[in-house]
């Protein structure tokens, strides 16, 4: 008998247009990207727990949004859900680029660059919610998704 569980968390992110904003503006993302998450860990299986974690050196992508948002379209997800070693982060960058367009026309680009202090715990997904409101106001929420860790006992003869 064999049963799996993740040893990984999961992430993606969504993007909210608030529903009061100008329906001329629509939104463009791109570049979403974590920047200091941890690269690699020990896992032990006695205790079940992560530990020895480093900081990676490069960024985790998740892509742009999958579409503009639109008065139409309120909300977007990243083009790629990433796996991360689980830990309590106190202070992971996230960062992307948000394009503010009226009627079409580009206003500019504005990178946002945010710290991020959340536990992912190991065989759990999360979505990382991001609201866009009047006036740039960014805010942060942190779901959980279910579903992910479901355990299947696979029998091999």
């Amino acid at each position: 008998e064999f049963t799996f569980s993740h040893l990984l968390s999961k992430v993606k992110f969504t993007f909210n247009k608030d529903t009061y904003n100008n329906a001329r503006y629509t939104y463009k993302i791109t570049n979403i990207q974590f920047t200091n998450p941890y690269k690699q860990g020990v896992y032990n299986i006695a205790n079940k727990t992560w530990g020895s974690q480093t900081i990676r050196t490069s960024a985790i992508d998740f892509g742009a949004g999958k579409a503009p948002i639109t008065t139409t379209k309120l909300s977007v997800e990243s083009n790629y859900a990433r796996m991360l070693v689980p830990a309590t982060y106190t202070d992971l960058n996230v960062t992307f680029t948000i394009e503010t367009l009226l009627d079409g026309k580009s206003l500019g680009t504005k990178t946002i660059n945010e710290t991020l202090a959340q536990t992912f715990e190991k065989g759990k997904a999360y979505n990382v919610v991001v609201a866009l409101g009047e006036n740039n106001l960014i805010t942060f929420t942190v779901d959980e998704l279910t579903g992910w860790d479901s355990e299947t006992n696979i029998s091999i003869p």
